[in-house]
């Protein structure tokens, strides 16, 4: 799996959204009603992706005991650059409580980016929320949606499902595909409109470990149709 990180130099992002509990979750989110504003300062570096490697270099990712669930689209066909307005299902399927970020506030992720680890007064958890789209023929597409943020030292960031618990979250991002792959560059790129099969995957990083959970797939999937903005 290959990662896209972009840098916005200098920028404070300031948020709200809602969180409550529900019938269906334990725990749920709306970022629908995410409301941001930007200004440039000297502050607000991020890093990309954490790998902290292993005592012999490599990078060994821990599983994390999470499912993963599509629960609904706000449609099923689109243009390349419309917002989408989804709905998604966290659950701890394991024996042991699972940690997950739960601020949209970039301010409490990560600004250590050196992969060290960190104790329980300084970690910080992080989480991206992406879909993954492929054809038929197998051409595959990644479309970022949102990402999370937490510090253990700060309760309100986080939020701790117990076995059986789960998260939902309503998500609003734009359809716009993430840059391919150097291969996927050099292939023959059929034109849209295209109908797609998508899966929902969440990435998941607590700096108290050494390095970043593997990713964690939806068990089922959406079929989406995306096609070209007209031209004018």
């Amino acid at each position: 799996m290959k990662a896209v990180t972009c840098f916005v130099t200098g920028a404070i992002v300031l948020l709200a959204w809602v969180s409550y509990r529900t019938a269906q979750d334990t725990y749920f989110v709306d970022l629908t009603q995410s409301r941001e504003r930007v200004r440039l300062t000297k502050s607000g570096f991020g890093c990309g992706p954490r790998l902290g490697g292993g005592d012999s270099g490599e990078l060994t990712q821990p599983t994390v005991a999470l499912t993963l669930e599509i629960v609904s689209f706000d449609k099923r066909s689109y243009v390349l650059g419309d917002e989408v307005v989804c709905q998604i299902r966290l659950k701890n399927a394991g024996t042991k409580p699972v940690r997950i970020p739960w601020s949209p506030n970039s301010d409490y992720g990560n600004k250590d980016c050196t992969g060290a680890v960190h104790d329980a007064a300084t970690a910080s958890l992080s989480a991206s929320l992406a879909l993954v789209l492929t054809t038929d023929s197998g051409l595959r597409r990644g479309v970022p949606i949102t990402s999370l943020y937490g510090r253990l030292s700060l309760s309100e960031t986080v939020r701790v499902l117990d076995p059986g618990e789960t998260a939902g979250m309503k998500l609003r991002g734009r359809l716009l595909f993430s840059l391919p792959s150097p291969s996927e560059l050099t292939a023959a790129q059929p034109d849209l409109p295209l109908d797609f099969v998508a899966t929902a995957t969440y990435d998941l990083d607590d700096t108290s470990l050494r390095n970043p959970y593997a990713t964690v797939i939806s068990a089922n999937h959406v079929e989406l149709s995306v096609a070209r903005a007209p031209t004018r």
